[in-house]
């Protein structure tokens, strides 16, 4: 079983033309379903109550257990072009975070970093993806924890969290420390 903990949200591109609800936690679930269609997932995101329609149903066709965290808001990325950056609505510091912090003890994880809130999770094996250009999350920070950690981050993220540019330390921080730090 493979757990996956990411956003659900609404996409719209103005060229080329698209209009979809996914975000990188639901894209992913699709994305593991076409390559392994015995796979069993289950998909946990916070959401309000029309994504929370939208996954029960994606759930039933993809074969998708999906486990709702309640949440008030509905997060959109309106993109001129999938290259350039969206603007997200509501802006990030308006949004209302979750009252209860998702939490996942599963022996296999992927997770990516949610704009609404913060989950805590342990695994055995963990791949992390802080998933944000301007405030990534350590995988520490998260509280959470893991046997084996792979952590997905570019260049800008990994930056924001060691707080260094050479190449050197960022590497030192990711192939030491935070092996050290998810096992603590």
């Amino acid at each position: 079983m493979i757990a996956v903990v990411g956003g659900t949200y609404n996409e719209i591109c103005f060229h080329p033309e698209f209009n979809e609800r996914y975000g990188s936690g639901l894209r992913a679930c699709y994305a593991i379903r076409h390559l392994d269609k015995d796979q069993s997932i289950e998909f946990h995101t916070y959401c309000n109550t029309d994504n929370e329609i939208h996954l029960n149903n994606f759930g039933e066709i993809f074969t998708v257990t999906t486990k709702v965290y309640p949440s008030e808001n509905s997060i959109g990325f309106y993109y001129d072009h999938p290259l350039r950056t969206p603007i997200i609505i509501p802006r990030p510091d308006l949004i209302v975070p979750p009252e209860k912090e998702l939490q996942l003890e599963s022996t296999n994880i992927l997770y990516y970093g949610f704009l609404e809130g913060n989950a805590k999770v342990k695994g055995n094996k963990v791949v992390y993806d802080p998933q944000s250009p301007v405030k990534p999350v350590s995988f520490k920070a998260t509280g959470s924890v893991a046997n084996e950690l792979a952590v997905v981050v570019n260049y800008k993220e990994a930056f924001l969290i060691t707080k260094s540019k050479e190449l050197e330390e960022i590497k030192k921080y990711f192939l030491k420390l935070m092996v050290l730090q998810c096992l603590s």
